[in-house]
C-alpha cells in the first residue's frame, strides 16, 4: 500500500498479496485509510497523509469483500459467516452476529439509515437493526447456495439482489 503525490511515493505499508478488498477512506479524528493485511490476518487503519499505522485489529477468518463504513462503525463480513462492527476510532469490535451460514458481504443500508440487509449464502436474506447489532428477520428468498456473488444493493426503500441460477440464466430481484 502506497500513499502517492504527484507520482512520487510519500509512505510505503507492506501489507501482503490477497488482500481482500482495496484501501478504502475513512473520514474520522484524521483522514485515514482502511486496510486489509493478508500478510498479519489484520485490519489496520493507517494515516492517510504518513501511513502510520493508527490502529490494529486481528481477525482470525478471511473478510468477504470490502466493509460497510456507516457512523463511524465498520462493518466486515468474515467467511466463517460472521458479521463485526468495529469501532472505526480505536479498531475495538463493538458487537459481531454469527449466522448459520456464510454470508456475502458487506451488508446494504436502507434509505433512512435505520436497517441493514445482508444475503445468506442460501436461500435467505438477513434483516439487521443498529444498536445493538441484532437481526430483526429473516426473508426465505429461494436462492441456491453460491449462487449470490455480489452484495445486495439498496435502491430507494427497496433492496436489489442478483443470483446467478446456472451459468446462462441470472435472476434480478427487488424487495
Amino acid at each position: 500500500c502506497r500513499g502517492v503525490a504527484r507520482g512520487n511515493p510519500v509512505w510505503r505499508r507492506v501489507i501482503g498479496e490477497g488482500a481482500a478488498f482495496a484501501p478504502m477512506e475513512v473520514d474520522g479524528a484524521k483522514p485515514a485509510l482502511l486496510v486489509h493485511s493478508a500478510l498479519r490476518s489484520e485490519l489496520q487503519l493507517l494515516a492517510r497523509g504518513t501511513g502510520e499505522i493508527l490502529w490494529t485489529r486481528r481477525i482470525l477468518h478471511r473478510p468477504v469483500g470490502a466493509p460497510l463504513l456507516h457512523q463511524q462503525r465498520i462493518y466486515l463480513s468474515l467467511d466463517n459467516g460472521t458479521l463485526l462492527e468495529i469501532s472505526a476510532d480505536d479498531g475495538r469490535i463493538e458487537s459481531g452476529l454469527n449466522f448459520p451460514q456464510k454470508v456475502q458481504g458487506p451488508p446494504a443500508i436502507s434509505s433512512d439509515g435505520d436497517l441493514m440487509v445482508i444475503s445468506g449464502d442460501a436461500m435467505v436474506v438477513y434483516s439487521l437493526k443498529f444498536n445493538p447489532l441484532a437481526c430483526t428477520a429473516v426473508t426465505f428468498t429461494e436462492h441456491p447456495a453460491g449462487a449470490v456473488q455480489t452484495s445486495l444493493l439498496a435502491a430507494g426503500k427497496l433492496f436489489i439482489l442478483c443470483d446467478n441460477l446456472d451459468s446462462t440464466k441470472c435472476r434480478v430481484r427487488a424487495f
